[in-house]
């Protein structure tokens, strides 16, 4: 799957190495915990560095500034073991890079998953980096026809990305991996740069509603007032009515 991942998503030969990381080295240099060390060595099969992307292997100018030191990027390969557990996964294996990473997971199914996290660097120690909010990416099925499996893989891919500097075109990979929620929602993907941008604000308003309903049911399950216990109901149905709302706005957007 490495080779033709790196094909479908067009990276320049001089950006690949397609290497194995031995588990043995990872846990040494990652400087990982005894918990994730369990962690990588029961959910995790294997650890590929597929590419790094430098200023010098793509051609796209460093990016320095501050707390933010956007000199190359990692493209990390793992295949699980199992899923059960893999945002704990993804926050680890981020953790453990200086760099930025862009992850790419794989299932026995055969479906990929995609990870960014933007970073800075850690004001205390200066050789380690701060890993900011992850996007997670649902499984899909690379070699899928599905409408929305096909766009977002075409996002990734090399030539759609921004060349202005490394900063930029991570943050593209972000920003598309952050919209990807949608084929879990409506199975489709934005066309459009812009479409993307206002894709993932409303999937950040989504998941606002998501936390909000998932309080007002745990409110109403504990309610013993049956006055009470239809006020809140009738807030839920108010979220619920503004989640359609939203969904309506994705598929406008698609």
């Amino acid at each position: 799957m490495r080779k033709e991942l790196i094909e479908k998503l067009q990276m320049p030969k001089r950006t690949v190495l397609n290497r194995n990381i031995p588990k043995k080295q990872f846990y040494e240099q990652a400087e990982l915990s005894n918990q994730e060390k369990d962690l990588i060595k029961s959910d995790v099969e294997s650890i590929y560095l597929l590419s790094i992307c430098r200023q010098d292997t793509l051609n796209v100018p460093k990016y320095v500034e501050e707390d933010v030191h956007y000199e190359e990027i990692y493209w990390i390969f793992v295949l699980l073991k199992s899923t059960k557990r893999f945002e704990k996964i993804c926050k680890t294996i981020h953790r453990a890079f200086p760099n930025p990473v862009v992850l790419i997971c794989t299932n026995a199914g055969q479906e990929i998953a995609v990870s960014t996290g933007h970073k800075r660097l850690n004001q205390k120690v200066s050789s380690k980096a701060v890993v900011e909010e992850l996007n997670l990416s649902p499984f899909i099925d690379p070699y899928s026809h599905d409408e929305g499996a096909v766009r977002f893989i075409e996002r990734l891919s090399f030539p759609s990305l921004s060349h202005q500097n490394l900063y930029v075109f991570y943050d593209d990979l972000s920003k598309a991996t952050e919209a990807s929620q949608i084929i879990s929602v409506i199975g489709s993907y934005p066309r459009k740069d812009q479409s993307i941008l206002n894709a993932t604000m409303v999937i950040k308003e989504m998941n606002l509603i998501d936390e909000e309903l998932l309080s007002l049911k745990k409110e109403h399950d504990e309610q013993t007032d049956f006055g009470e216990k239809m006020n809140i109901h009738m807030k839920i149905k108010q979220e619920k009515l503004k989640e359609e709302q939203l969904i309506n706005q994705l598929k406008e957007l698609c």
